[in-house]
Parts: structure tokens; C-alpha cells; sequence
């Protein structure tokens, strides 16, 4: 099995960004991108649940990806399957188990040099 992984840092606490992979509202806003946007999603955030995410590209083809919950610790953890659906049926060719782990990091912001007042 083929393994990656992938860091991104989000300047949003990791609750936020937990519900943005698992509710219904979240996904609509935040996967597909300007090009393939999602037009539609249905999601139950609970293990053994399945979601449903339509995209529509720009010359109105329709595109969707379904899984499964698989894991879930609120709001750090989560593991889901994924996978296209191709002629209506799912396309083991691209199933994969995403794993997503959200944690805090601190931000540090850069000091300039102290001034004084003279």
C-alpha cells in the first residue's frame, strides 16, 4: 500500500477545521476549489456513517466521492475512506482511508527591535 503524507498549517483552532471535514456546511465551503466547485454534500459525522460530495466542473460534468466515517475523537482525530463513483458505482481503482489529525500550534509573531521615545 501506498502511504502520504501531507502537513498543512490552518490559521484556524483545530475544532474549526475538524467541522469543516465532517458536516454537511463545512464541506460545501471548503472542498473542490474555484474550477470543480461542491455543488452538494451529505455527511452524518459518526462512525460507520457514509458522506456524499457532488462537484461540477466548468463544462458541467458532475462528480462524486463518497466514504465512510471510520474513526473519530472530536476534534483532533478522524479517519474516513474515500472513493470516486464512476457510472454509478463505487471505483475501487481510487478507494483510499484518509487520517487527518488536528492540533494547535502556536503562532509566534516577530518583534522589531525596541524603540525608545527620546
Amino acid at each position: 500500500m501506498t502511504q502520504a503524507m501531507l502537513v498543512r498549517r490552518i490559521a484556524a483552532r483545530p475544532d474549526i477545521v475538524f467541522e469543516a471535514l465532517v458536516t454537511a456546511e463545512g464541506i460545501g465551503a471548503w472542498w473542490g476549489s474555484a474550477d470543480v466547485p461542491a455543488i452538494s454534500a451529505v455527511s452524518d459525522p459518526r462512525v460507520g456513517v457514509r458522506f456524499e460530495v457532488r462537484f461540477a466542473t466548468t463544462d458541467r460534468w458532475e462528480h462524486v466521492c463518497t466514504g465512510e466515517f471510520l474513526e473519530i475523537a472530536r476534534p483532533e482525530h478522524l479517519v474516513m475512506s474515500w472513493r470516486w463513483i464512476v457510472g454509478g458505482e463505487p471505483d475501487q481503482a481510487t478507494a483510499s482511508r484518509e487520517l487527518a489529525t488536528m492540533s494547535p500550534h502556536a503562532v509566534m509573531k516577530a518583534a522589531g527591535p525596541a524603540r525608545s521615545s527620546s
